[in-house]
């Protein structure tokens, strides 16, 4: 049975969860329905789609119900159409932590409609999804909408809007609450809300729909603490003239607990709150009590029961509720930082022309005539320099900066005489990145030289997980290039770069500013202005040893240029589409032109002619002459200005092909019906038109050119293995050859450059060498011998008189071995060894097969069965007829030996725990599903899964 495509919601809930993974169960009928892991169902068979596997973070599912779309729920509800599923969350808190997953809520979308489901009571509502959910701009209370992660309740409740923009509110039991909508509406705290009317004006109701506060306040904005409100803040009123003394505190019942006397009135932790008027800044608890009077200029919140405070008469400090002050001395201003360590803040405090440094214990570290003292890192992706500071001892202006290090005790790290200083990120080490003029450099945190002041710039590039390296790319003064270096200033075998990346060698870069034609900057750091320049960029660029191509494809051909923009191709040469490559472009970095024949040349060039004519300004004098001489020299054609040469599609067949590198420079010069195929940087294959994209075995060989080598000698062979040599071949291929007296065929391996690994007497292997390969050869006597070579053609097994049993390699995994299966050459008993040649088992079984490496292998028994046994040779299974097994490893350490329709189950322990008259198709992937498999019934043709390791088959 096909499974057919279903579009499978996985979504992981907040909180915990007591539900149970479930596993699709076939039912007689041929449809799915879900049963738990102990094989209960729970959902009936009544399904055509199925996830692999239900885990309890999984909310539904898409699936189909007689041949409709539906959404399935885990307690079996089905909804129609389909949907993505979002989990319902509890805050209770604004400001809290992370809210409570409401386990029997849950939320549907898709572009429709949106549908809230109570899957304990099976209650549905339904909103259109097309809805504003917005509040108007002049409504001053937020709230939290519905979004991609999940749907948020605030207090029990969720705010829903009408089509037309109106708000109401939901609970968690999905009833409305108000009996009518409001034009604005936020949940406001425990039962009650804040509301909006016509008259832009705010009020508070509760759940009953009590108005605790009527619709009077132009803004009304949630406090620092639950149950309490700010109305009438005076920062926000438009009135430029004076801010109304208008702001008080209103408490959730409509009481106003402080009165609207004040500017301006701004929360202090979750316990006080800053009031300011005309007289001054002052501090009150919630119930309108006097902390500080309107004696300040300054109040402001640091943490704990800890306040900076400055007075209308005295200078700043620290002081408690009980007015204690924690600096030993007053200054002119205090003010904290931004990075705080564990919840504490550090401070700047000024004193004069001095500028100095504390932390939370009120000690001054040090103090000095600074500008500004700033952590020395404070980036969140950036490494945590501890207790050292940027100090800025100039004025605030880039010419005028002297930035140096500092460390607590006030000790100079860096001197201050750089213009910028900031961390070098991403290198994973606390090292400082300077600059002074033009020139930069980096110092380590002791302020030991890494580079020296010596680089116009320095670009450490972000780590990448496949990078074994953190790169930094500095371009040293009087180069245009960038070098790469590691952390310590050492530089790393990386070749030299225009661009600063590792990733790609940019030939071109493109350069863009206001009002200005775009530049295209080259690798020698030269710059051309060009109208075309952005077109230019986006040309597919490959570098090369001798510079690189930019490409791209211009109708039935490519246009190509060189890396300074120069048209690469020789003239009357073209590289046509069908013959291009643009990997093997990329592994060789040559390109083979085609010669054009002389009348097709001939025809293009008089086209070109013709429209250069007709677009040549032509001076009014003489106009209508020029007109007649442009008629006479090509009658029958319009003479529009602005046109452009048609192009002829190219012949099918060409009068020569040659390789060029990136400099233009002929490696294979033009040969007469040819075609040039390069191999890679060092060999060119030729063959005719006729062979184009066949490299099989032929009588007449082919000659592969040896080029960029001082050895020209070409190879003659009969055959090539691979189209060209790339690192997935391990630059290594197979090159056959014909006997013309014997017609035997013979092969040999060759790397890249075309050196010889192997003699000529190769009959069975893979395409191309890897750490260790099984190969067959013929000896000197012509007679089969079988080999394990290395990656470079070396021997490093002679099996003798033994011969491997093929296919002796992994599956996937091509020619490389790390165990054989022997015998005797031409019969005998079969034993088992490794890649040194080392015997593992002893040459004593019939037809013996590896399984699963290190684990499990099959062979013959006595009886003309099979046995499976494991790496010790100790029999596991026995079946009386000869069966062909293969192998499954599940990721709870069971092997699943399976034919066509049986399966046997062992142990991570190597013991037999039973079998299935199953064939299996999968083992599970999921984390939580490891003991299951997929399993096909050969009579039926359904497809089922089973707990192997309880033995619970799902399925009717």
């Amino acid at each position: 049975m096909k499974k057919i495509y279903i579009i499978a919601l996985l979504f992981l809930v907040l909180g915990k969860t007591t539900a149970q993974n479930l596993i699709p169960f076939l039912g007689k009928n041929g449809q799915y329905g879900y049963a738990n892991e102990r094989g209960e169902i729970q959902i009936q068979p009544n399904f055509t789609g199925f996830l692999d596997f239900w885990p309890p973070k999984t909310l539904g599912m898409n699936t189909n119900q007689n041949n409709q779309p539906v959404f399935l729920l885990r307690n079996g509800m089905t909804i129609a159409g389909q949907f993505r599923a979002v989990p319902v969350v509890n805050y209770e808190s604004k400001k809290g932590k992370t809210g409570d997953t409401l386990g029997d809520l849950l939320m549907l979308q898709n572009n429709k409609k949106w549908v809230f489901i109570n899957q304990k009571t099976r209650q549905i509502r339904e909103y259109s999804s097309g809805q504003i959910r917005e509040n108007p701009r002049w409504f001053s209370v937020g709230g939290s909408n519905y979004h991609s992660l999940e749907c948020r309740f605030e207090y029990g409740f969720c705010r829903i809007f009408r089509e037309n923009g109106a708000v109401n509110f939901i609970g968690t039991d999905l009833k409305e609450v108000f009996p009518t909508d409001f034009l604005a509406a936020a949940v406001g705290g425990p039962d009650v809300f804040v509301v909006g009317d016509a008259s832009q004006k705010m009020g508070i109701i509760d759940r009953v729909g009590k108005m605790r506060s009527p619709m009077v306040w132009p803004r009304l904005e949630l406090a620092g603490r639950e149950g309490y409100f700010l109305v009438n803040n005076a920062e926000y009123f438009s009135s430029a003239s004076e801010k109304p003394e208008r702001a008080g505190v209103l408490d959730s019942n409509g009481k106003l607990v402080i009165d609207t006397i004040y500017q301006r009135i701004k929360p202090a932790g979750k316990d006080y709150l800053i009031v300011h008027n005309k007289k001054g800044v002052g501090m009150v608890d919630y119930a309108g009590n006097w902390i500080f009077p309107l004696e300040y200029r300054q109040i402001d919140y640091v943490y704990d029961d800890l306040f900076i405070v400055k007075p209308n008469s005295g200078r700043a400090n620290v002081v408690n509720l009980k007015r204690e002050k924690q600096f030993k001395n007053d200054y002119d201003e205090i003010t904290t930082m931004p990075y705080r360590v564990e919840n504490k803040p550090f401070f700047n405090v000024k004193d004069g022309h001095l500028l100095g440094i504390a932390d939370s214990t009120f000690q001054v570290f040090f103090s000095d005539t600074l500008t500004s003292i700033a952590f020395a890192s404070n980036q969140k992706y950036w490494p945590k320099i501890n207790q050292q500071f940027r100090i800025l001892e100039g004025h605030n202006s880039y010419n005028n900066n002297r930035f140096g290090i500092r460390d607590k005790t006030g000790r100079r790290i860096l001197p201050g005489i750089f213009h910028h200083i900031d961390v070098l990120p991403f290198v994973g080490g606390d090292l400082y990145l300077v600059k002074k003029d033009s020139l930069y450099g980096v110092f380590d945190t002791e302020g030991k030289v890494v580079f020296p002041m010596n680089f116009t710039d320095i670009r450490p590039e972000e780590a990448r997980r496949e990078w074994k390296d953190t790169i930094v790319w500095a371009k040293p003064v009087g180069s245009k290039m960038y070098s790469a270096f590691d952390k310590t200033g050492k530089k790393l075998p990386y070749p030299d770069n225009f661009k600063p990346t590792n990733y790609r060698k940019d030939l071109v870069q493109l350069e863009l500013a206001s009002g200005k034609p775009p530049v295209l900057v080259l690798s020698d750091g030269s710059r051309v202005a060009k109208p075309d320049a952005q077109e230019i960029y986006r040309m597919r660029q490959v570098a090369t040893a001798e510079g690189g191509f930019l490409y791209k494809k211009d109708g039935d051909r490519y246009a190509v240029l060189d890396a300074f923009l120069k048209n690469v191709v020789p003239e009357g040469f073209v590289v046509p589409v069908t013959d291009f490559m643009e990997t093997r472009l990329e592994w060789t970095g040559l390109l083979p032109v085609f010669q054009l024949p002389a009348d097709f040349v001939a025809a293009e060039n008089r086209e070109k002619a013709r429209v250069e004519a007709v677009n040549k300004p032509k001076p009014p004098i003489v106009q209508n002459n020029q007109n007649e001489a442009v008629k006479e020299a090509y009658p029958g054609v319009e003479e529009a200005p602005g046109q452009t040469a048609s192009r002829n599609d190219l012949p099918k067949t060409f009068e020569a092909c040659g390789v060029i590198n990136a400099r233009g420079e002929w490696v294979v010069p033009p040969q007469k019906g040819a075609v040039m195929v390069p191999l890679s940087h060092f060999l060119v294959q030729e063959l005719s038109p006729a062979d184009r994209g066949n490299n099989d075995l032929r009588r007449e060989p082919y000659t592969i050119y040896r080029v960029n080598s001082t050895d020209k000698t070409p190879i003659l062979v009969n055959a090539v293995r691979f189209p060209y040599f790339k690192e997935e071949n391990n630059f290594t291929m197979l090159f056959g050859k014909i006997d013309p007296k014997t017609s035997k065929r013979t092969y040999a391996f060759f790397n890249e450059k075309g050196d010889q690994l192997t003699d000529f007497n190769i009959v069975n292997s893979g395409g191309h060498l890897q750490k260790s390969n099984h190969v067959t050869i013929l000896d000197k006597n012509g007679q089969p011998r079988d080999l394990i070579l290395d990656a470079k053609g070396k021997t490093l097994v002679d099996l003798g008189d033994m011969e491997a049993i093929d296919p002796p390699h992994e599956r996937g995994s091509r020619w490389t071995v790390d165990f054989l299966v022997a015998q005797k050459r031409g019969a005998g008993l079969r034993g088992l060894i490794d890649s040194t040649g080392k015997t593992v088992l002893p040459f004593n079984y019939n037809n013996l097969l590896v399984l699963e490496k290190g684990k499990l292998l099959s062979c013959q028994n006595s009886g003309g069965g099979t046995d499976l046994l494991d790496w010790q040779g100790g029999i596991i299974f026995s079946s009386p007829q000869m069966v062909r097994f293969g192998s499954y490893n599940a990721q709870n350490g069971y092997l699943l030996a399976s034919s066509d329709d049986l399966t046997v189950v062992i142990s991570p322990d190597g013991k037999l725990m039973r079998t299935l008259p199953y064939k299996t198709l999968k083992v599970a992937q999921a984390v939580d599903f490891q003991q299951f498999a997929q399993f096909s019934d050969k009579v039926s043709n359904q497809n089922f899964w089973i707990d192997f390791v309880s033995g619970v088959v799902f399925r009717g």
